[in-house]
């Protein structure tokens, strides 16, 4: 009995150890990062080869885990000594340290280390110093280059803080910081934190660098600095920026210090910096690529700052924006472009209280072709008489035709009124075609009898001479409401063409009338059988609608029916085509490529940018 306990032991044992260093790694040696347990493992890996190299090869969230890699204050003599390259894909971290355990850094010590290609962010909660920076403390000879730190990071231990944008301090040795970013904030109530670095020890080399997030408390500088800027203020090698050289690329420009073409690692995007790994790649067509929340925010940023109000993008995932309220599009500068959902989901859950009317992912919008996109979550606008909340597009103006084509919203709304499943109003001269939609959310007007919703479009708003003009062709209504049903209707609001104009509807279902009913009225049986989908679907040769269990639904978001949705698998060459399309390389134009490039360079694969050198 003995024997055989021991010997589950030493198995156990076994098993545990191999399980916790179980990480893949490339021909070079390189360990494999691409989740949670990956990072975790590394960590524990580094205790005993402190020079493990490792490369990401996937957007890291660690959520509530508070790993960190080197030692922590209780284990201050392990230093990482390898390279870590995050082969542009982004750390998110919720860092809250209240016990002094750890030093609040992803990298907690480092020492020959060489941190690359890695977005940071995430939050930072510490009662200890070195929070919210690249590494706590550093020695010997280390490079950090190319990363952009976006935490948020918050010390509220009074006196010896050592907080900075990419380092805490140095404790010995040389550190150089080459190419790299701050867009996030620190905030402290101590001393001897700095802009850069923390303000105390060894100075490190700092080049091309830029700081342009928001800090609270006493910072300085402390460092050998070469061609930096920083938004607030200014001393030998560092210039202090202002909005307009921001805006205007003249920043950048300097801040590539005569590298072009390939070599030049920054570029100008939503009106200011930003690395090239990390910013918005675009594929032969000129179409942004859309592949995580980073992705739309930088995309909004672009639309929004009136650097390119027109440009046309692609999803190239589902994308969660949980409670990022980050729409396109804004009042002086409404989206004209193409946004092309190819069937994926875009997934909210924004509470926005107060602010101006026009609540959606896409909140103005001017001549926008907005496609096969689907989106889901809950909307929910409290403010006092604010208006305007849909599932796709709030508030279209101009003398242009905008179109939302294909487009499936499931989100329950809620707002003071004038809320449309998938829009909600169009102003001045504008035109809005809605063709083959779908809303299957719930509409929630908490403004007592007065609803002025409607199940695809809330309204148009005449004035005077401007008539704006909403027409529906085969929609589908099968949402749900609550509350008033007063001045609300099935598909767009037509009780007063001297208010509202004049509009369209054609061919157009509904399963429930929401309010005045609009359109025609199909049963359940007549949903489940096919007849609702072989109306919608008018004997067109191409597949749009088509049936899915017990209703109709777009072809675009059904497995089996479209090669742009997301569930699609047809057979190619004895592989799923997905796969063949996921797994291939293409050029950072977006050209697809024969095979893994040989050159050095950054690419695209699985809809993320990889860094080969």
């Amino acid at each position: 009995m003995n024997i055989t306990k021991r010997l589950l032991s030493i198995l156990l044992f076994a098993a545990i150890s191999v399980g916790a260093w179980a990480i893949e790694q490339d021909a070079d040696g390189y360990y494999l990062i691409g989740s949670v347990q990956d990072w975790k493992d590394f960590a524990a890996l580094v205790e005993t080869t402190p020079a493990a190299n490792a490369k990401m090869t996937a957007d890291i969230n660690l959520g509530d885990d508070q790993t960190v890699i080197g030692g922590a204050y209780n284990r201050s003599t392990l230093f990482y000594k390898g390279t870590f390259d995050g082969q542009g894909h982004t750390l998110t971290i919720a860092y809250n340290n209240t016990s002094g355990e750890n030093f609040t850094c992803p990298f907690s010590l480092i020492d020959g280390a060489t941190i690359k290609n890695l977005h940071l962010d995430g939050t930072v909660n510490s009662t200890y110093a070195y929070g919210g920076s690249v590494a706590s403390i550093l020695k010997g000879t280390n490079t950090i280059e190319n990363v952009w730190n976006s935490i948020t990071a918050v010390c509220t231990l009074g006196g010896w803080v050592q907080m900075g944008a990419f380092i805490g301090v140095l404790g010995s040795g040389s550190t150089t910081i080459t190419d790299c970013l701050f867009t996030g904030s620190i905030t402290h109530n101590g001393g001897y934190s700095g802009y850069f670095n923390g303000g105390y020890g060894p100075k490190p080399t700092v080049n091309n660098g830029l700081v342009l997030g928001t800090f609270s408390g006493d910072f300085g500088f402390n460092g050998n600095y070469n061609n930096c800027f920083c938004k607030h203020a200014s001393t030998t090698g560092v210039t202090q920026t202002i909005d307009t050289n921001l805006s205007d690329g003249t920043i950048t420009t300097a801040l590539n210090n005569g590298r072009t073409g390939d070599d030049a690692p920054w570029v100008q995007q939503g009106g200011k910096p930003m690395l090239k790994l990390f910013a918005l790649q675009q594929d032969a067509n000129g179409y942004y690529l859309i592949g995580s929340v980073q992705d739309w925010k930088d995309f909004a940023g672009i639309v929004n700052s009136g650097e390119n109000a027109a440009a046309n993008a692609k999803m190239m995932v589902d994308i969660d924006l949980s409670t990022d309220v980050t729409m396109v599009g804004t009042e002086s500068i409404p989206y004209q472009g193409t946004f092309d959902g190819q069937g994926y989901t875009l997934t909210v859950n924004w509470s926005v209280n107060g602010g101006k009317d026009g609540v959606a992912p896409f909140r103005y919008v001017s001549g926008a072709t907005i496609q096969k996109l689907h989106v889901d979550g809950i909307i929910s606008a409290t403010g006092s008489e604010q208006r305007g909340a849909a599932s796709i597009v709030a508030l279209s103006k101009g003398s242009t035709t905008t179109t939302i084509n294909e487009c499936w919203g499931s989100v329950s709304l809620t707002c003071y009124d004038t809320m449309g499943g998938l829009f909600s109003v169009a102003y001045e001269t504008s035109t809005v075609n809605i063709t083959d939609c779908l809303f299957s959310g719930t509409i929630n007007p908490t403004h007592y009898g007065q609803g002025f919703c409607a199940g695809l479009a809330s309204q148009a708003m005449k004035d005077g001479s401007n008539v704006p003009t909403i027409n529906i062709t085969r929609g589908l209504y099968l949402g749900k409401y609550t509350g008033s049903t007063e001045n609300c209707y099935n598909f767009v609001r037509m009780d007063r063409p001297d208010l509202f104009g004049t509009h369209t509807i054609t061919d157009c279902y509904y399963k429930d009338a929401y309010g005045t009913a609009q359109g025609t009225q199909v049963s359940t049986e007549q949903l489940a059988d096919g007849t609702t989908t072989s109306k919608l679907q008018n004997n067109r040769t191409e597949k749009v609608w088509v049936q899915d269990g017990d209703q109709p639904m777009l072809a675009v978001f059904v497995a089996n029916n479209s090669g742009i949705s997301t569930s699609f698998i047809p057979i190619e060459n004895g592989k799923l085509k997905i796969e063949n399309e996921a797994n291939g390389w293409y050029s950072i134009s977006g050209q697809k490529l024969s095979g893994k490039p040989a050159a050095k360079g950054i690419y695209i694969r699985n809809g993320k940018k990889v860094v080969l050198n």
